[in-house]
């Protein structure tokens, strides 16, 4: 600021001058105070070019002069500024100065960016260099080997933080990349910080390093950043600004943050946090972010501070937790992992609904609060409310986990709805806990009104639409009524009563107001059983009240109902067949979504369970009924073989799959067998109601005797507890009484405790056993015993307690039935021997004292009753005569004291002497039970009585008594009917009695004030004059009934009668039809009853005068068919017919009523009507024909007949000249209908078809390809013809799914091969190729369809596709005859001319389409493509070449074409490559390439022959190396005569494409070719002595081959250089030392190296210097043996080896190899061949398995030896520790050894991860290798892990520590604290040794309790834990001192225990100084 604290600002112009400006806070512009550009121009610098303002701080400003001059000044008031600094910066000569793009000042420090990304930093006081930052080789070394390098250039833009932490730079592309400045100095940067260290030691400069000044300044958030790039979105400005960790970026469209080390989601929780809800909305919506999840501490936060937009985003963001999830599910995932996903969301979405509910219900309680909870009451509901629509209307049945989601919102619901304002809260009860309605008056008067409904609540709330209002009054009330569902059903109980009642109105109104209503009529049409719910529904869509969705549902109702009630059919195969199919309508598939088809190979070796679950799921009661009446043949017939499986109660019980009211009809068929299932055999109840409907409990056999209860009860036990239990006396009685049952057969009948429990039971035993046995009276008396129990309860069943109670006559009665009787009670006294018939003679007389005379006639004075000389002459029974119903004449026979008495048995009412004597005996004939309504009683009785007794049938004077008495009871509905039905059992006609009843029904509604009038006239019908007057007023009782009813059919009923009764036709009709001049209702009805044609003219002659005389000018020319006779009644048939036909005449009939009338004289008439129409070519008496009630195999024939009269004559002939009859007698069937379609179709009379099916066969499939036919034909229209064509498929389809015939009975078959013939017929009758292909495009998905062998239009369509625009045209071969072998030779005739045309491609697609092999097509092709190449002038390029012959052996193996003719290909080809004579030598070079290669092709193709010539082979290869001999002759050549040196090839031979190809098809890869003969000196030119040096002075083709040789021996391809080398007889010296080397080692050779030397001639000169490294014995013989054992002295092979490989020239790696296998051989003692003969691989882990000290220095010096791959020894490696941990996780020791073992330590593993060279591919193959570990091997998962943390630790590959740290972190949560495998988390932290990345497992120890592990656990790392413990200790466990002091205690850290001892003494001495001196 200046003087007076406004802003300065400090300006540079484009001219370089700099001003000084002071700004003005009142005035829009302000005027400059100081201008500096003459000081600029002359003091400072003489030139200045450019100049760059780098700072303006405290009046100080740093300028950049010329990009290399930094000035600083001090600019002060009204004066020039001073210079205080300058000095001049040198950037290094690879930056110049016009690569520098920007510059930053920071902290003194000036950064320079260079485009090519390089950051310099220099000291702006002094100018000197203090770093330097290479931003692409940073981020290059941050990437992995397999991710690509981005391209990081032109930086134009840099931005340093002011804290030196963090440097951003940018590019012209729009990309910043982000640099931690401490973390590269650190670690990146080291070498460079030490020197500048070294530098600046003399201490000049305040700052120390560079690699101090950034280790100063480490952010929290940047520990370990790693470079990353960003991508603007749109293209920045120069103006940018640099916070940590923030980057402004100033653009077009506004302003961009960029975000360094934060994420997306912490961004968003920081906002919601520390912001607002609103902020992060818009935040998200800027940038197209979706919802995040926020953190429930957010929501808590909201809540707190009433924020309302908090609570609405957090409920946002969870809006779709409970949507279902949309797109591709996998097969194996089923949808209950998918609603299980949605339950845990809603379980996960608990706390914070707990949280909201909380809020609500404490602000709601605070009147201040009570707005926002009154908000917040309203989000929260709208948003459970959605979340409950989501789960309802996402699918329509919920399963248990999505029922379980709904309870748990219901339940927030249900909690919450009582703090809305008008929620009716409870009136009693503890309220303590809620708060009343601040106005409850309304409530109050609301409740009155719905208590004073009583039982109408449920209705009034419906119609009043209140069902809520309702449900909380019934809430209130704790009625059980309150439930949804009983208000539902008490609705439609409500509804159903109102129908009952013909309510229409109030149903529709309670129907409409339901809830749901489909779902409720859905419902209903099952409730209410005979009432039909369509006339509801179509009332309610007549009044509009359902909704377009409820319509729909409606009929989608009724299409399934439809669909399901088609029955099944079944299509059998013949009785060979093992298998049958079940199929299902389509329909139902578009329905259910799935086909059923069941397989069984018979139906009655199938498994029950299965066939039963299918016909019941199916609803196929038919077969279901079948099978259950099949049982009784089963029972009956054992031999028979059954046509259905066994049917048990148990598969029945466990296998029905149908609807309730199909299970009750089963099982009622089957309780009808006697078969019950077990679960109404558990209820006793239901196996009751069961029983009622098979014939009851009472019948003539036990209906389940095999019944058990789970008491062990049997039927009897259980019925009678059932009765006693219920009170079902009199039911047990009957019950006893038809099963005979007593206390000896049945032990429930002799239980005491039954009898205790219910007394009344024990008196009614007693009573049933006076019944079966008559002549015992101590039964009678056990009765009144037990009838005086019940009479008088509390006493003993005892005489003595009747007379104790009073009961003195009923004790004497009771003594009457005593054994012995009452003399046997008084004589005995109390010495009677049953304690129950025990009588105290005192107390006996006691009792008599009322009755004196009793007493004394029982007791006399003068002595003991019946001695002899006082014996009375009066008894009891004598007193007892005059008590009639005690007459002892007839009662007590059976006393000896009785002498009236002359019977011993008790009397009844079926006592066969009372019965003769007093009964009334009647003989009741069939008439009495006719009389009751009985006829099948009466029809049985009838024949009993009648046809037993006589001869003669008197059938119809039975028929004459039933109809009288049914005219003399004819209003008695039962008896009248029950007349009927007897007649029809005698087999008499009814027909008359029926009219009579009818007739006598209607006069009496009409005659009802006149009772008995008709009843006697109704018994006189059989006289004619009664007959007549009942005439007279049946016709009064139909006009009665017309005035109500308004219809002419009552009208039949009178004729009827009189045609019966043989009386005139009633005539009131047609005179009523004449007064009104009804002509036409007076001719039909005339002709419908057949009246004769005199009373006919009569009463034409009461019409008017006009239509009387047009009448009789009609009938004047009619002649009757027969003559009218009266009285013909018993037939009606024979009453004369009604139609007045004219006479007969030779000429047939010219007029159509003509016709018409003769035909009714026929007894077929339709069929004359055919006849007819043939004869005068009329279709229209076709069509009246087909108006007679015929079948549907005659409208067949009116189709015939219709369609010959519609054509004309020449046709219709022709149509008809296979019949041998005359047409018109002729019976048409589909034969014939067949050949009128063909010849139709082939004169192109298509509309008579049309028609003719149109009107006979409405409902064909054939109608839909006829028209298809019109409109292809006709008009062209072919969009049209396939809407027609499709539904005929449609119709197909439906037909073949549902199994019926076409309509008309015309079998399916024929439908399907007329229409084939009229797709054939046009396709023959297409007169253009264009027609033919527009058709086929229709037909083209019609093979599937038509049961024909005709053609496949799917190919005819293609074919004509492929030929369009060509002039070749499809065959009509093909159309008329077509068969897979005329297809082929039609194609390949197509194919030929297809070629000629050069149409390679359309050629191609017909062999495809017809089979046909394309390698002459493709070999064709080929030659075209090189004959139009080289006729090009780059084909001489080589290039060219390669690249086509590349090509034609792609294009081989891309279309399959045999080997045989891919060799004969490249030979043809090879044989044309001859350079032309005089042609130069690049030009020969040139086709002598491309000659090598073609041959290596043709072998190559060769080779993969079933049989692969060897003989020719090795000719092609001889042919080849004749090439490459000249190849490299000509190459020899060139380079001698060019005059300079040519320079090496500068492309790789990988990289050339020619040595590419040449390499991929050598012939050394060939394995047919590598004989084992080749490897051996036999047959191998021999080297002589006099030979040495001829490989220099021999020909050019010997040179030539020797040096070709030599690169196949350095190569390794011995094979092949053995074969060259016989093929051309051509001695090679280092041939013989490879074969003489392998032959060492194999064993093959055993003669001494020096004898083997000179004999086979090396050079003389050589020898002594093997000699002499033989005598010395060397032990170092090369670097090659530094991995073996020195070799002893007598192993002489391992020393000739040695000398071989020193002489050997070419192929010397390959006798290192040979050398290398056989010391390792001889260390894993095995031979050289065995050991040669396997991979390198497996040699390798021979090696690793030895065991030796120095195998890891021998395995790496064989995979340098035998140049393996890291790959290929890093997957070793892996797979070898893989198996290792799997092995020791083991129990037992393994069997196999492993090449590596846990308990070898850290070091041998890496000792073998270092084999492959780079460590981090180890770690890579050990993190791929961790999915394929099992689940239960999570030892093994973390002993991986920190294996490979291992392994990338040690080259610091920290994108691989990321991986490994990511991947523990899952496995800790998601695996190990989940199973509790805490000590597995304790290794797993401890072996990856980051701590402060790893802190997760520290909280997950703490909180499962077992924090104190990790104290157990010693390990090297014991410093660095305990410092992690104790920080995480003192960080997140700060007031846990505890847990401290035990963490100190156990590293023995007295003085971290002591500090804390100390801290907390001084916290309770600040507490002591807090209290008053009085309290202590």
């Amino acid at each position: 600021n200046g003087a007076r604290g406004n802003p300065r600002l400090l300006a540079v112009s484009s001219e370089c001058e700099l001003t000084l400006y002071e700004l003005e806070a009142e005035g829009p512009t302000s005027g400059p105070l100081v201008s500096a550009s003459e000081f600029t121009a002359e003091k400072l610098l003489q030139l200045v070019v450019s100049l760059r303002l780098l700072s303006f701080v405290d009046a100080r400003s740093f300028l950049l002069l010329n990009s290399s001059v930094v000035v600083q000044l001090q600019w002060q008031q009204g004066a020039e500024p001073g210079t205080l600094s300058c000095c001049s910066i040198v950037l290094p000569p690879k930056a110049p100065l016009d690569t520098c793009t920007d510059y930053q000042l920071c902290r003194g420090i000036l950064f320079v960016l260079t485009t090519p990304g390089v950051i310099y930093v220099f000291d702006s006081a002094e100018g000197r260099k203090l770093a330097s930052v290479d931003l692409p080789s940073y981020h290059t070394a941050g990437l992995g080997e397999d991710e690509p390098a981005p391209y990081l250039d032109s930086f134009c833009l840099l931005q340093v933080s002011p804290d030196l932490g963090t440097a951003v730079a940018a590019t012209q592309s729009n990309t910043a990349f982000a640099v931690d400045l401490n973390h590269y100095f650190r670690y990146f940067s080291s070498k460079q910080g030490r020197t500048i260290t070294e530098t600046h030691q003399d201490g000049l400069l305040v700052i120390q390093s560079v690699q101090s000044i950034w280790m100063s300044h480490n952010w929290y958030f940047l520990d370990s950043l790693l470079p990353f790039s960003l991508a603007l979105s749109q293209k920045h400005s120069r103006r940018t600004s640099l916070v940590p960790p923030l980057l402004l970026c100033v653009a077009a469209s506004g302003l961009s943050l960029v975000l360094f080390a934060v994420s997306q989601e912490e961004l968003l929780n920081r906002l919601m946090v520390f912001g607002s809800a609103g902020t992060v909305d818009s935040l998200c919506h800027l940038n197209e972010w979706g919802r995040c999840a926020i953190p429930i501490h957010a929501l808590q936060a909201g809540l707190k501070n009433h924020q309302l937009d908090t609570v609405d985003f957090f409920l946002k963001s969870k809006k779709n937790v409970l949507t279902p999830p949309s797109g591709y599910i996998l097969p194996d995932q089923s949808a209950a992992i998918s609603t299980q996903s949605q339950l845990k969301n809603v379980q996960d979405l608990c706390p914070a609904l707990d949280l909201l509910r909380c809020a609500i219900r404490d602000n709601h309680t605070e009147a201040q609060s009570r707005q926002f909870s009154e908000q917040l009451l309203s989000i929260t509901l709208a948003f459970l409310n959605t979340q409950v629509r989501a789960v309802l209307s996402a699918t329509e049945e919920l399963d248990e986990n999505l029922q379980e989601c709904v309870e748990i919102l219901d339940s927030y619901v249900s909690d919450l709805r009582t703090f809305m304002k008008r929620f009716p809260w409870p009136t009693g009860g503890d309220t303590s806990t809620l708060v009343p309605s601040p106005i409850p008056v309304p409530e109050e008067v609301e409740n009155d009104y719905w208590s004073s409904l009583s039982s109408e609540v449920v209705e009034r709330a419906v119609l009043t639409r209140q069902i809520p209002r309702a449900q909380a009054y019934l809430r209130s009330q704790n009625r059980p009524d309150q439930r949804l569902e009983e208000l539902r059903s008490t609705g439609l109980r409500l509804a159903f009563n109102c129908l009952t009642h013909k309510d229409l109105e109030q149903a529709t109104a309670l129907l409409r107001n339901m809830v749901r209503l489909w779902l409720c009529l859905r419902r209903f049409k099952i409730f209410l059983g005979g009432v039909s719910y369509c006339v509801q529904v179509e009332e309610l869509s007549k009044q509009s009240y359902l909704s377009d969705e409820e319509t729909q549902r409606v009929e989608f109702i009724k299409q399934i109902e439809a669909l399901c009630a088609v029955p099944e059919t079944r299509c059998t195969d013949p009785v060979g067949r093992q298998r049958y199919e079940i199929k299902r309508d389509y329909s139902l598939h578009l329905v259910f979504q799935f086909y059923l088809r069941v397989l069984f190979s018979s139906v009655s070796s199938c498994d029950p369970g299965v066939l039963w679950s299918y016909l019941t799921s199916h609803h196929d009661q038919r077969r279901v009924t079948e099978w259950i009446e099949s049982l009784a043949t089963q029972n009956g017939d054992p031999s028979s073989a059954p046509q259905w499986p066994a049917l048990t109660a148990e598969v029945v019980n466990n296998n029905t799959r149908c609807s309730a009211h199909m299970r009750n009809h089963i099982l009622y068929m089957l309780a009808r067998r006697g078969v019950f299932i077990q679960a109404e055999m558990a209820d006793f109840e239901q196996l009751l109601w069961r029983l009622g409907q098979a014939g009851g409990v009472m019948q003539a056999s036990p209906p389940i005797p095999q019944y058990r209860s789970p008491q062990g009860h049997d039927l009897h036990t259980r019925f009678i507890h059932h009765c006693l239990d219920n009170g079902l006396r009199y039911l047990l009685y009957t019950y006893l009484e038809h099963n005979r049952l007593t206390p000896r057969n049945c032990p429930a009948l002799a239980d005491n405790g039954l009898y205790e429990s219910h007394p009344w039971f024990e008196m009614m035993v007693k009573m049933q056993e006076i019944t079966r046995d008559l002549s015992d009276p101590e039964r009678v008396f056990q009765a009144s015993l037990t009838s005086a129990q019940v009479l008088i309860p509390g006493s003993q069943a005892m005489v003595s307690s009747m007379l104790l109670e009073g009961h003195s006559l009923l004790a004497l009665a009771t003594i009457m039935f005593a054994p012995g009787g009452i003399d046997q009670v008084v004589s005995q006294g109390e010495r009677a021997g049953s304690s129950v018939s025990r009588v105290d003679p005192q107390l006996l007389k006691m009792a008599l004292s009322p009755y004196p005379k009793l007493k004394a006639a029982l007791f006399p004075v003068s002595g003991p009753r019946g001695t002899t000389a006082t014996t009375s002459d009066i008894s009891v029974y004598h007193l007892m005569q005059s008590l009639h119903p005690l007459d002892p004449s007839r009662l007590f026979g059976w006393q000896s004291a009785n002498t009236l008495g002359s019977t011993v048995e008790l009397p009844h009412f079926s006592s066969p002497h009372l019965v003769s004597k007093y009964a009334l005996i009647e003989n009741l004939d069939f008439l009495y039970y006719l009389r009751h309504g009985r006829p099948s009683f009466a029809y049985g009785t009838f024949l009993v009585q009648q046809l037993a007794n006589s001869n003669e049938v008197k059938l119809s004077h039975a028929a004459q008594q039933a109809y009288s008495l049914a005219m003399l009871h004819f209003s008695v509905p039962s008896v009248a009917a029950a007349c009927v039905c007897f007649c029809e059992l005698l087999g008499v006609c009814s027909l008359k009695l029926r009219v009579d009843l009818k007739a006598l029904s209607l006069i009496l509604r009409l005659r009802t004030q006149r009772p008995g009038g008709t009843t006697a006239k109704g018994s006189k019908l059989v006289e004619r004059e009664t007959a007549e007057e009942l005439l007279f007023d049946l016709e009064e009782a139909v006009k009665d009934s017309l005035k109500r009813k308004g219809t002419s059919q009552e009208w039949a009923l009178p004729i009827q009668f009189c045609q019966l009764h043989s009386l005139p036709l009633s005539s009131v009709y047609p005179q009523d039809c004449a007064a009104d001049s009804q002509w036409l209702h007076f001719l039909l009805f005339v002709q419908l009853h057949t009246y004769p044609p005199q009373q006919v003219r009569s009463l034409a002659t009461q019409f008017s005068p006009a239509l009387q005389a047009h009448l009789t000018l009609a009938f004047q020319n009619l002649q009757l068919s027969s003559q009218w006779r009266a009285g013909e009644v018993e037939d009606r048939e024979a009453q004369g017919q009604v139609t007045l036909p004219s006479e007969e005449a030779s000429d047939p009939p010219k007029e159509l009523f003509q016709v018409l009338l003769q035909s009714q004289e026929q007894a077929s008439p339709w069929r004359h009507l055919l006849g007819e129409a043939l004869a005068q070519h009329c279709p229209t008496l076709t069509i009246l024909a087909a108006c007679h009630q015929v079948g549907l195999s005659d409208l067949l024939q009116c189709l015939c007949v219709w369609v010959l009269t519609s054509v004309d004559e020449v046709i219709a002939t022709e149509a008809t000249a296979h019949l041998e009859e005359s047409p018109q007698h002729h019976e048409w069937n589909l034969h014939d209908l067949s050949i009128i379609w063909k010849t139709l179709l082939r004169k192109c009379r298509i509309r008579p078809l049309i028609r003719g099916f149109q009107l006979f066969q409405r409902d064909s499939p054939l109608i839909h390809v006829l028209l298809m036919y019109e409109l292809c034909y006709d008009y062209k229209n072919y969009p049209e013809a396939k809407k027609k064509l499709i539904e005929f498929q449609k119709c197909l389809i439906t037909l073949r799914s549902s199994g019926a015939h076409a309509p008309a009975g015309i079998p399916l078959q024929w439908v399907e091969c007329q229409a084939s013939v009229l797709l054939l017929t046009m396709m023959q009758q297409c007169s253009t190729q264009y027609e033919l292909r527009r058709l086929l495009q229709l037909l083209a998905d019609m093979e599937r369809l038509l049961k024909s062998n005709g053609p496949d239009f799917k190919k005819l369509s293609f074919l004509s596709q492929v030929l369009q625009d060509t002039s070749v045209s499809l065959s009509p071969r093909l159309l008329e005859s077509y068969s897979p072998g005329i297809l082929q030779g039609e194609c390949q005739n197509m194919l030929e001319k297809l070629q000629d045309s050069g149409l390679f491609h359309k050629a191609r697609q017909v062999a495809e389409l017809a089979g046909l092999p394309i390698d002459s097509l493709v070999i064709n092709e080929l030659l075209q493509d090189l004959g139009a190449l080289k006729a090009k002038r780059h084909w001489e390029r080589r290039e060219t070449r390669v690249s086509f012959w590349r090509k034609c052996h792609e294009q081989f193996r891309t279309n399959s074409t045999g080997p045989g003719a891919a060799s004969e290909f490249f030979l043809a080809q090879a044989g044309a490559s001859e350079p032309p004579r005089g042609s130069v030598a690049g030009t020969e070079l040139l086709c002598v390439q491309e000659r090598c290669l073609l041959l290596s092709l043709a072998g190559y193709w060769l080779s993969w022959l079933a049989q692969a010539p060897l003989a020719r082979l090795e000719d092609l290869e001889k042919q080849l190396w004749t090439s490459r001999v000249r190849q490299q002759v000509l190459l020899t050549a060139m380079e001698k005569e060019s005059m300079f040196a040519l320079p090496a090839p500068t492309i790789a031979p990988e990289e050339n494409s020619y040595e590419a190809l040449i390499r991929e098809f050598s012939f050394s890869k060939m394995a047919v070719l590598n004989e084992p003969r080749y490897l051996s000196l036999d047959g191998l030119p021999s080297f002589s002595p006099e030979e040495e040096g001829g490989e220099k002075t021999g020909s050019e083709e010997q040179g030539a081959l020797a040096i070709l040789v030599g690169q196949l021996l350095d190569e390794g391809c011995i094979h092949e250089a053995s074969r060259v080398c016989r093929y051309f007889s051509f001695c090679s010296r280092d041939m013989w030392v490879v074969l003489h080397c392998r032959g060492l080692a194999s064993g093959e050779l055993q003669a001494g190296l020096q004898d083997m030397l000179t004999f086979e001639g090396l050079p003389k000169k050589s020898i002594p210097s093997l000699q002499r490294q033989n005598d010395n014995k060397s032990t170092s013989f090369s670097s090659l043996s530094s991995f073996v054992m020195v070799p002893s002295p007598e192993d002489q092979t391992v020393t000739q080896l040695q000398m071989l490989v020193d002489e050997c020239r070419r192929g010397k790696s390959y006798c290192k190899q040979v050398l290398s296998l056989y010391e390792l051989s001889k260390e894993l003692q095995c031979s050289y061949s065995e050991i040669s003969a396997e991979e390198p691989q497996a040699v390798l882990c021979k090696v690793l398995l030895s065991q030796q000290p120095e195998r890891y220095k021998k395995a790496q010096a064989f995979i340098s030896v035998q140049g393996l791959q890291p790959d290929t020894v890093a997957q070793l490696v892996s797979t070898a520790v893989v198996q290792g941990l799997l092995a020791s996780a083991q129990d037992g020791e393994t069997a196999e050894k492993q090449m590596f073992s846990p308990e070898e330590g850290r070091e041998s593993f890496l000792q073998l991860a270092k084999l492959c060279g780079d460590p981090n591919l180890v770690g890579i193959k050990l993190l791929d290798h961790i999915p394929t570990v099992p689940l239960g091997e999570l030892g093994c998962t973390v002993e991986l892990l920190i294996l490979a943390h291992d392994c990338f630790s040690l080259t610091c590959n920290m994108e691989g520590i990321v991986r490994v740290l990511q991947a523990a972190r899952h496995l800790s949560h998601a695996h190990l604290a989940h199973s509790e495998h805490y000590g597995l988390l304790v290794r797993l932290l401890t072996g990856i040794g980051r701590y402060n990345d790893m802190t997760y497992i520290f909280d997950l120890l703490n909180q499962n309790h077992r924090f104190e592990m990790l104290l157990r656990k010693k390990v090297e790392s014991n410093f660095r834990l305990k410092t992690a413990l104790l920080d995480y200790i003192k960080r997140c466990l700060p007031g846990d001192s505890e847990k401290y002091n035990m963490v100190a205690l156990c590293f023995s850290m007295c003085r971290e225990i002591g500090e804390n001892h100390e801290g907390a003494a001084r916290t309770q001495l600040k507490l002591i100084e807090s209290q008053p001196w009085g309290e202590l």
